[in-house]
């Protein structure tokens, strides 16, 4: 499998770090995963600020889910 470089955006974190996202690293997965499909939709994926802008709204979306439903 050959990967463009060139075509290719990279976040300077992951989902799993614990610094940035705390209890919630690693494991809000789908909700990043849905918001990033709806957020490509929207308006596409160039920048690495743009998956920033993904992870943190996601973590937000798992945040509010889990409190709703009472489950961490």
């Amino acid at each position: 499998m050959y990967v463009d470089l060139s075509k290719t955006v990279g976040a300077p974190y992951s989902q799993g770090n614990e610094l940035v996202f705390g209890q919630n690293a690693g494991q809000h997965c789908v909700a990043m995963s849905l918001y990033c499909l709806i957020y490509n939709i929207k308006q596409g994926i160039s920048f690495a600020n743009d998956l920033i802008q993904i992870m943190n709204i996601g973590n937000q979306l798992y945040s509010n889910l889990s409190q709703f439903t009472r489950q961490s």
